[in-house]
């Protein structure tokens, strides 16, 4: 180092700490920062959808002629829970074990009608107790409605705005009813065969190992005999 550039050094060591920043680096690197917090922020919002989310979701369709009309109606009655949000790790394959062994479990337990309404309710009113999560933001609950029947025209839901599908939700349907008639439905395209009968709980107590989630399990789930 020559002696100029010593002297310029020791004399820019001896200035407060403010005037040996490089205030034009500074304002760039905060502006990064806040660009890279805008993005964070950004990020966080949309995070919750990538949360893999299930509903359980009761529907029945029934036809029936209007008294004194002869008209051909059709009645939509709806079960729909919360949406839940999966333990962490678990899939949506494995999620619906869960609640196909929740659902017959519950089912034999209280000695009601498999596939009902009371069936999803009460499954529904269980799953926090295996950590799902929840989001009670959403609107649930029953409703039903009744609608024209036109044999070449698709059956609509929406006139009850709960029946929409949620961004990033994967809807389990019970069917009750007519399926023939479900099959016509605007709901129809979301349906898929999640079911699986006679889950264990050897099966379920491997899933939660599986994803190092066990402790999330009930502390009596061993000897626990589901009901409400």
């Amino acid at each position: 180092m020559g002696i100029i550039n010593y002297l310029r050094q020791k004399k820019k060591e001896k200035l407060p700490l403010i005037a040996r920043v490089d205030l034009a680096e500074l304002q760039r690197q905060r502006e990064e920062n806040s660009q890279l917090g805008d993005v964070s922020i950004l990020a966080k919002a949309d995070y919750t959808k990538r949360i893999p989310t299930i509903r359980l979701y009761y529907t029945a369709l029934e036809r029936f002629n209007r008294y004194g009309t002869e008209e051909p109606k059709v009645g939509q009655t709806f079960g729909i829970s919360s949406p839940f949000r999966l333990p962490t790790e678990m899939s949506i394959e494995d999620a619906c074990k869960v609640v196909s062994y929740l659902s017959e479990q519950v089912e034999q337990n209280n000695d009601i009608e498999p596939a009902s309404e009371q069936s999803v309710a009460m499954v529904s009113n269980i799953l926090s107790q295996y950590g799902f999560e929840r989001v009670e933001s959403k609107e649930k609950g029953h409703y039903h409605t009744v609608s024209d029947y036109l044999p070449f025209r698709k059956i609509r839901t929406d006139s009850i705005p709960v029946c929409e599908a949620i961004e990033g939700v994967t809807d389990l349907f019970t069917v009750g009813g007519d399926f023939k008639l479900f099959k016509k439905t605007d709901l129809h395209d979301r349906y898929f065969d999640w079911f699986t009968a006679g889950i264990t709980k050897q099966d379920i107590e491997t899933i939660y190992k599986n994803i190092r989630r066990d402790h999330l399990l009930p502390d009596d789930f061993s000897n626990d005999k589901t009901s409400c």
